[in-house]
């Protein structure tokens, strides 16, 4: 890789890491390591365009780590809203 290359490689990658943080200052940690957890998607979709394979073992974990996720942070909302309306009846 040509040096100015490099450089400009390694200047994106500090500031995508920068930007990265200091967005992640406005959200709540678990909110945070959840959607850290869905990071094989984008990237198993980057190496697909880019020719990369897979196998379908790769593919179905990915996939139940995304459902695990989302029924982790739908569960999380459908219990307050029926404990609420559970209480007010009461």
């Amino acid at each position: 890789i040509p040096p100015a290359r490099f450089a400009l490689l390694g200047l994106t990658s500090m500031g995508s890491t920068f930007c990265s943080v200091r967005s992640l200052r406005y959200v709540i940690y678990p909110i945070q390591v959840l959607a850290k957890s869905c990071k094989p998607v984008p990237v198993m979709l980057m190496g697909a365009l880019m020719g990369k394979k897979y196998s379908l073992k790769k593919y179905i974990n990915v996939f139940f780590i995304v459902l695990g996720v989302g029924l982790f942070t739908g569960g999380g909302k459908m219990s307050s809203s029926s404990s609420s309306s559970n209480n007010s009846s009461a």
